[in-house]
């Protein structure tokens, strides 16, 4: 994920999501903030489920995202759509 091929990235992000791999989330999410491959990660975060509903929880809550950007994490929490992301939703 911190390759200088874009591609390398690109397809690094995709298999993230894939193997849904807890150790991987916080690279999604540093990407995220980045705004780098912003569409392909939020694909990934989405794919990952309740593996990623930790770290999207905690840079919501703890970090200076642009309003953009909070939604967009919002939205992946509701495409997630299981019991574990309404909770959250429902906490915010």
């Amino acid at each position: 994920l911190n390759d200088e091929s874009n591609e390398v990235v690109k397809c690094a992000i995709v298999a993230a999501g894939k193997v849904k791999n807890e150790r991987l989330v916080p690279v999604l999410i540093k990407l995220f903030v980045l705004r780098k491959h912003e569409r392909l990660v939020l694909q990934a975060l989405q794919q990952c489920g309740n593996v990623a509903l930790k770290e999207i929880k905690q840079v919501l809550h703890h970090h200076p995202l642009t309003r953009q950007q909070q939604s967009k994490l919002i939205f992946v929490c509701g495409r997630i759509a299981s019991e574990n992301a309404a909770k959250f939703l429902d906490e915010l």
